[in-house]
């Protein structure tokens, strides 16, 4: 019998940890109000951000296997190690569809083989929350590494809205009359290497990963380089910037870049590749540079 379907049982047959009771809204105006009260949320940032979530990430299909295809937090070794099959999750949600561990439940260091070696030292507590669907099902995924304790409800699962199986759209708004100063960011060798230990299944799972890879990248960049900059990942392990500025100190761009990138991606042997693009002078020229 394998870990997963070790953990799998166990988790079925142990008392389950506590969860969140959810209360009946029932009929009538109060149900209708307490409905039209609810958020919904069109991406994971914006659950991460308004729940205050941390470290957060979605499980979902890829290939007939559950993967990590959206993360907040996570880094990339914890996103490979992710992949697990539909069966192991079918199992842990056996009897009920959230479950919340703290580190005073022996059940939570089951999930640490998830975890890259960093993080698996820090975790203090955990939380999953199958979300159903008319095709199949995703789980997401939160957990701390401080005293915060991480308490989710079936409730959420009603208020999200956003498609789990949809490519993201890696490109930011293209501002108009503004001279912009171009720049490449290459981090392929840097993603590549950081998952190199990890076995993973095949090509599509392997893709998928350096997906999510790019996405967490991307929100990165967005967060970093607020607009009028303009951002965009048109492939894997590349960035491309349109500052309003050039960079004045090349040595300090360099390190604020793989600094960056190092909660997802970190790596001492290598560093990403910064070069300078020129500059464009109008929206098409920026966009141009974006797309290519």
């Amino acid at each position: 019998m394998g870990l997963l379907s070790h953990i799998s049982n166990s988790a079925s047959n142990t008392k389950q940890p506590e969860s969140v009771p959810v209360k009946k809204a029932g009929s009538g105006l109060l149900a209708k109000a307490q409905k039209a009260t609810e958020k919904t949320f069109s991406s994971l940032q914006e659950l991460a951000i308004t729940k205050g979530f941390k470290h957060c990430a979605l499980f979902t299909p890829v290939h007939g296997m559950m993967v990590i295809t959206e993360a907040v937090g996570l880094d990339s070794q914890t996103v490979a190690n992710s992949v697990s099959s539909k069966d192991f999750w079918k199992g842990i949600f056996k009897t009920s569809n959230v479950l919340n561990y703290s580190k005073a439940d022996n059940e939570m260091y089951n999930f640490l083989q998830f975890f890259s070696f960093e993080l698996k030292g820090l975790i203090q507590h955990i939380s999953f929350l199958k979300i159903n669907s008319s095709a199949d099902f995703s789980v997401l995924f939160v957990f701390n590494t401080d005293d915060k304790s991480v308490n989710l409800s079936e409730t959420l699962s009603q208020c999200i809205k956003f498609n789990t199986t949809s490519k993201k759209n890696l490109t930011t708004a293209v501002p108009s009359k503004v001279n912009h100063s171009l720049y490449n960011v290459n981090y392929s060798d840097l993603a590549l290497n950081s998952i190199k230990t990890i076995q993973l299944p095949e090509e599509n799972i392997r893709r998928s990963v350096l997906s999510c890879i790019d996405e967490e990248v991307f929100d990165l960049f967005v967060k970093a380089f607020p607009s009028p900059a303009a951002i965009s990942c048109p492939q894997q392990g590349k960035i491309k910037l349109a500052l309003t500025a050039p960079v004045a100190d090349e040595m300090l761009f360099q390190a604020h870049i793989n600094l960056l990138l190092k909660s997802v991606l970190d790596h001492n042997q290598l560093m990403p590749e910064v070069t300078s693009a020129g500059k464009a002078k109008d929206s098409d020229s920026i966009l141009k540079f974006l797309e290519n």
